[in-house]
């Protein structure tokens, strides 16, 4: 028969097993998981009246803090997205060779409880609204590579990802020129930059000034409309001084709030011009440098052509819609880009095209005046 001592010193340590597992190790976890850990939190400062959906919605506005880094490499970011075409013909049921983010998945090891899973939803598939907001800082130098199908906004605004655009092309179709000159192409883009940049502060003026100007005609008539009213109380004598005071207040704020926006007009219009321009000067050296430098492509009769992708600084790549180009581009740009097994350049030798001056009418022209005047000569 057992000993109840035993039996009350086998509850005694089974109980402070228990206690020590509650106290240290449900901290712990939340230590390792912050998610884990908001939700704990939540729950604990939740009112008992507050619903479980209250609680959700508090865990989906939660910032994720980033995760304590464990390592000094910086976290390799690649984004594969389809390109407009490609998303567009998938909507519409369109005949197309583009694969789905169904087939694009097998890249991606983001974790989809905290960035969104990719599901087909509203006819196309693409990823889900993430769970919480700049959920892309989850992710630290812990993750050495990371590989993110359909990326959101937040992988571009806070951590500058690289990315791989799937166009709807067949890579043999998608050629182009290669330029001979790298600072050639540094200063095109930067041209091109600053041309964008321009047009959006020139659009941005010109919508600042349509807002004023509807503002000032807005104005413009609640002061006509006050003006009559007080010209109308003082015609009329039962309305009371009161009334007329009242109107002239508003009157005088209406002018000075009038002379804010001619004041603010007038700014904008210095602005708009200035924008104007400045994109008008960035246009002619665009068009200088494509007059200037176009013929520069060609070196001894041989031409270098692009094919199959587009790759800018080895940040952003444009490629045709087979998978294995896709596959090599990512490790391309895993790698730096300094192996690769596609042959994207290929180099086309332009036969020179024999002339053969006798043919031309001017030089036909110019020998029958020389033999006009050696018979005129002769005839003299």
């Amino acid at each position: 028969m057992i000993n109840p001592n035993w039996l009350l010193l086998l509850w005694g340590i089974f109980t402070m097993v228990v206690v020590v597992f509650l106290v240290f190790g449900g901290q712990e976890a939340d230590a390792i998981n912050p998610i884990k850990g908001y939700v704990s939190e939540a729950k604990a400062k939740a009112q008992p009246v507050k619903v479980i959906a209250e609680v959700i919605e508090e865990v989906k506005n939660f910032v994720l803090p980033p995760q304590p880094q464990a390592s000094s490499e910086v976290t390799k970011i690649i984004g594969i997205q389809l390109s407009r075409t490609c998303l567009q013909q998938e909507k519409h049921n369109l005949t197309s060779k583009c694969p789905t983010y169904q087939d694009l998945m097998q890249f991606d090891n983001t974790i989809r409880y905290v960035s969104g899973d990719i599901t087909y939803h509203d006819g196309y598939w693409h990823r889900e609204q993430p769970n919480f907001k700049k959920h892309c800082n989850y992710y630290t130098p812990n993750y050495i590579l990371l590989i993110v199908v359909d990326p959101d906004g937040c992988w571009f605004k806070e951590r500058g990802i690289k990315t791989i655009t799937i166009q709807s092309i067949n890579p043999n179709d998608f050629v182009y020129k290669l330029t001979a000159d790298r600072d050639l192409v540094t200063q095109m883009r930067d041209l091109n930059r600053e041309r964008d940049e321009d047009f959006e502060n020139k659009d941005d003026a010109e919508k600042a000034i349509d807002r004023l100007e509807d503002s000032i005609d807005s104005q413009e008539l609640r002061i006509t409309q006050l003006e009559d009213d007080i010209e109308e109380n003082e015609r009329d004598r039962t309305k009371s001084t009161l009334s007329t005071r009242n109107l002239k207040f508003q009157l005088r704020f209406a002018n000075d709030r009038l002379a804010d926006l001619e004041i603010d007009l007038r700014a904008e219009e210095i602005k708009f011009a200035k924008y104007v321009k400045e994109l008008n000067a960035t246009r002619v050296d665009l068009r200088t440098l494509s007059t200037e430098h176009g013929s520069r492509l060609m070196i001894d009769g041989v031409s270098s052509m692009g094919v199959g992708r587009y790759i800018e600084e080895c940040r952003f790549a444009q490629v045709g819609y087979d998978m294995d180009l896709i596959t090599d581009t990512l490790n391309y740009l895993i790698n730096n880009c300094e192996f690769s097994e596609y042959k994207s350049v290929q180099s086309t030798t332009v036969e020179q095209t024999p002339i053969n001056i006798s043919d031309f009418t001017w030089y036909k022209y110019q020998k029958w005046l020389k033999e006009s005047l050696v018979r005129c000569l002769e005839k003299c």
